[in-house]
């Protein structure tokens, strides 16, 4: 793709999802995907939790659940990212250099 005029701040934005994409598509991001999966699962494992009294267990459920759910989310956040990037970079390419506005120029 050609060099387009970007402020510093957009080609920070671009330049990180770059990167996202890259590792997404890569079979590293596979295997810690199923790696942070089965991690999730664990936790999610209330008979490892072993005999706690009742309020200690429903704290520790609660922080397993939420902790689960965090990294559920912080993957599927990564990888919807990487798909709007995806989805962006058709129209970033047909976009003309001239009605770019770099504000660092504008300053």
């Amino acid at each position: 793709m050609p060099k387009k005029k970007l402020d510093k701040e957009t080609e920070r934005i671009y330049t990180t999802n770059e990167h996202l994409k890259s590792m997404t598509e890569s079979a590293g991001w596979s295997i810690a995907k199923e790696l942070l999966l089965k991690k999730a699962a664990t936790l999610l494992n209330l008979a490892s939790l072993g005999e706690l009294n009742p309020n200690t267990l429903v704290l520790q459920v609660g922080i397993r659940q939420e902790t689960a759910k965090a990294l559920i989310e912080w993957m599927k956040e990564i990888e919807g990212t990487v798909s709007q990037h995806k989805s962006n970079l058709g129209a970033y390419a047909e976009v003309d250099d001239k009605y770019i506005v770099n504000m660092e120029e504008l300053a």
